[in-house]
């Protein structure tokens, strides 16, 4: 029976784009369903400039740093659980702004139908499990490190280091430290011996990033927050862009997957197109189902009519810390620096268990008054206190590994309170003692690094954007598992590309790791079928 399509792929995320490109070379048609929300084309272009010379000339930059309608303006002195900058906001949209979660920390988890989705927002960091830490995320890493070497060849991947990357050949590191990250730098190298017996270990943070951007050009722009166009950083419309000269792919805005059905050895899709609501329905041999954790939790439950059926659920836990580096006081900071993170400390509190991680920033454009409504004076104190001490200012994101917890799932909820007539409940708990130890202890080793802490956040549950263990990777069939091959249990058919079947998740960063095992899932899904002939592997328009 023929089909419209050899696969589907749902979702233009990292996991969506990189599953595309591995089922494109092997020669397969390919439809890429997506919601697709784009930044507002009224907003205004940010020139490619770096963030000094903006600052110093350009007479619209309240247009670009704050929004056309002020929007990136904080309206009261709460805190605000928003931190994109408003270029990039639209990353946190959904269709119609009608995809309902509940549940308690229900504003904290975050689900988005963005072109490129959350990948927009990614920081850019690039971290490798380990073999130890594959193997308890249901990996097998021997596999997985050839998906790594794949995605670092397509993205470009810069920072040898051990612990970010293991033993990864063939990496360098083009970024230059600015002042304040080499004086913390040099410190923790002065003693690296004794600070790496107790379990510390400070690294050069490992990032995708363009190999031509930095180097002998020394273009450290800093706006890589603020602009997709203008970013050295690696994010997936990059992938998205080269996907589009391949003819046998299609790309299919305004679509909301609903749901799928298995008919013998053809899978149709069922998705809304979300300017009209009209239902449509499309087949295909395959479909790879990339809609971030949650999105892909929603399709699968919808797909199988199992409502109220608890999936299980994890999340890093985070927080932020702010850091006073002391021997930056009275100096000014290096003139060109990136925005990503430059340094990466890992820590473990007892021998055992597994690392904690904090990356390290230096912070300036991301502006001033965003900042000063975290520190515990009013408006005028804070501002000047931040204003005096903004070249000293240190700031780190800490995750915490996590383990699946019995308590901790989501449920698609049957609901009469909106359109679409169900809502994803999310039932999750984490433990506060366990980040307030964290705290206390990564205190006490920035204040050895010369570092004086500031303020620190904890932050709610789903903070950290950093979801999986939905549909546990198993290699003995059970329902709503996934075959290590990231098929589907109880289907032919359906395979799943992003983090769903990830049982446990370290401190790192995951994009990576979603990225190269995507990449495997996909040759997974072509290996019974295979489309590529020497034409189709080098055919591409040239427009």
């Amino acid at each position: 029976m023929l089909t419209d399509y050899d696969f589907i792929v749902v979702g233009s995320g990292c996991s969506g784009v990189q599953s595309a490109q591995t089922l494109l070379e092997d020669g397969a048609k390919v439809l890429m369903l997506d919601v697709g929300i784009q930044a507002d084309p009224n907003s205004s272009i940010i020139p490619n400039k770096d963030f000094i010379a903006i600052r110093k000339s350009e007479h619209n930059q309240g247009e670009y740093f704050l929004g056309k309608d002020l929007g990136g303006v904080e309206r009261s002195w709460l805190k605000n659980k928003n931190r994109l900058t408003p270029l990039l906001e639209f990353v946190e949209k959904t269709a119609n702004g009608n995809i309902p979660l509940s549940g308690l920390w229900k504003d904290s988890f975050l689900e988005s139908h963005a072109q490129g989705g959350l990948g927009n927002s990614w920081g850019r960091g690039v971290f490798a499990f380990s073999p130890d830490e594959a193997r308890k995320a249901g990996i097998d890493f021997n596999i997985l490190k050839k998906g790594y070497e794949k995605i670092a060849s397509r993205i470009g991947v810069f920072g040898k280091s051990k612990m970010s990357l293991g033993e990864l050949s063939g990496l360098e590191y083009p970024l230059a430290l600015d002042k304040s990250m080499a004086k913390v730098w040099s410190k923790f190298h002065k003693n690296k011996m004794e600070w790496n017996s107790k379990g510390v270990f400070l690294e050069r943070t490992p990032l995708a990033i363009s190999p031509n951007s930095f180097g002998d050009n020394n273009n450290y722009n800093d706006m890589d927050f603020w602009s997709l166009e203008n970013t050295q950083g690696y994010h997936p419309g990059m992938t998205l862009k080269r996907l589009h000269e391949y003819k046998r792919f299609h790309y299919k805005g305004n679509s909301l997957v609903d749901s799928y059905k298995e008919k013998g050895d053809i899978v149709e899709v069922q998705f809304s197109n979300t300017l009209n609501q009209k239902i449509e329905t499309l087949t295909c041999k395959k479909i790879i189902i990339c809609a971030s954790v949650l999105g892909t939790a929603r399709i699968v439950l919808k797909s199988n009519k199992a409502y109220e059926h608890k999936l299980p659920f994890i999340s890093n836990p985070f927080f932020y810390t702010s850091w006073i580096n002391m021997s930056m006081l009275g100096n000014a900071n290096s003139v060109m620096r990136s925005s990503f993170s430059q340094l990466s400390l890992y820590y473990k509190i007892k021998e055992r268990e597994e690392f904690s991680l904090m990356n390290l920033y230096t912070y300036r454009s991301l502006l001033l008054h965003k900042l000063i409504r975290e520190v515990p004076f009013n408006f005028r104190l804070s501002y000047q206190l931040i204003n005096i001490l903004k070249e000293a200012l240190v700031f780190g994101g800490v995750h915490l590994p996590e383990f699946q917890e019995e308590e901790n799932g989501v449920q698609l909820v049957k609901s009469s309170n909106n359109a679409t007539g169900f809502q994803l409940n999310i039932d999750y708990r984490q433990d506060d003692k366990r980040i307030k130890k964290n705290l206390s202890s990564i205190k006490r080793k920035m204040l050895s690094l010369g570092c004086l802490p500031l303020f620190s956040k904890m932050v709610n549950p789903g903070s950290s954007k950093h979801y999986g263990g939905t549909l546990p990777i198993s290699k003995t069939p059970k329902p709503f598992t996934l075959a290590p091959s990231g098929r589907l249990h109880g289907s032919k058919n359906v395979y799943v590309g992003d983090a769903s079947g990830f049982k446990f998740l370290p401190a790192k960063g995951l994009t990576y790791t979603i990225m190269a095992s995507s990449h495997l899932i996909a040759l997974n899904a072509v290996k019974k079928e295979r489309y590529n002939t020497k034409i189709q592997l080098m055919e591409k328009i040239t427009n």
